[in-house]
């Protein structure tokens, strides 16, 4: 198991590397995990006793036993005080550690708003636990369609389900590049929200597939990020095509069209590109 000093530094290192808001929360969240036990090891108890024990005086002066204290809604205005003042110094310790390991800049941002630090990490961990269960569910998915795919290829049987197989994995390994940027794609999508009119009523787990499509060429973890937006347009529209046309419930009812080879070689070549940026040896 990794000490908190080795995961700092792992975190530390991906940040450096990756500025993205996944890695920015990993490493507020890892550093912040530090601060705290440091606390609870009391590396901080000689200028936080001092004031622990005027908080004390106080609950005791108003009745309070000794497993009891104040809800903040009763507190007194001193109590109130001398919590802000120990909360502070946490803070500031918090500030402390950013600025030795190389990021002044978010000990700045906490100093000038510690609150809204941490308020801001909260929603990003809520998003991270939600995106770890989707990132699991995700990784399976992908493994068992490249499984598959691996067989029917070995076995050259490719048909119409060949089709369907791998419009169903490239579809899947655009969500799982979302899940793996979750926080990235969230961000991105309330910017839409607030900025674009076709996004003002939509829900991010009820995007069409043109949509996902849309905002996936914007991540940071896009393969496609360093093109230029006309190719990055071409690549949306190919992209979509796959979904509507080879996905298209009415192509496959009247079988109107049958899958050539070249075409699955291309799917194929898709889905391993789409693969391989989610950290899955496409074989």
């Amino acid at each position: 198991m990794q000490t908190i000093d080795e995961l700092v530094n792992n975190a530390s290192t991906r940040y450096r590397n990756e500025r993205t808001l996944e890695s920015y929360t990993l490493l507020c969240s890892i550093v912040n995990s530090k601060n705290e036990r440091k606390w609870l090891n009391g590396d901080y108890n000689d200028e936080l006793n001092p004031i622990s024990e005027k908080m004390r005086d106080i609950e005791i002066q108003h009745g309070l036993k000794d497993d009891e204290t104040f809800f903040i809604s009763e507190a007194p205005k001193s109590w109130l005080d001398l919590d802000k003042q120990y909360n502070q110094i946490i803070f500031e310790k918090l500030s402390e550690i950013f600025c030795t390991i190389g990021f002044p800049e978010i000990g700045k941002e906490i100093k000038e708003n510690s609150k809204e630090f941490h308020n801001k990490l909260d929603k990003y961990n809520i998003h991270l636990r939600d995106s770890i269960i989707l990132i699991k569910k995700g990784t399976s998915l992908i493994n068992k369609i490249k499984d598959e795919m691996d067989i029917i290829f070995d076995q050259n049987n490719i048909e119409l389900s060949t089709y369907l197989l791998l419009t169903y994995g490239i579809e899947s390994a655009i969500c799982l590049i979302m899940f793996k940027s979750y926080l990235s794609f969230i961000d991105e999508f309330e910017k839409r929200k607030k900025n674009d009119i076709n996004y003002k009523n939509k829900k991010p787990y009820k995007l069409s597939i043109g949509d996902l499509l849309d905002i996936f060429i914007a991540l940071p973890t896009s393969p496609f990020n360093e093109l230029e937006e006309r190719e990055k347009r071409n690549i949306t529209e190919y992209l979509s095509c796959i979904r509507n046309d080879y996905h298209h419930p009415w192509r496959f009812v009247h079988k109107e069209v049958r899958p050539n080879q070249q075409e699955i070689i291309n799917l194929k070549k898709a889905f391993d590109d789409l693969v391989a940026c989610v950290g899955v040896d496409p074989g």
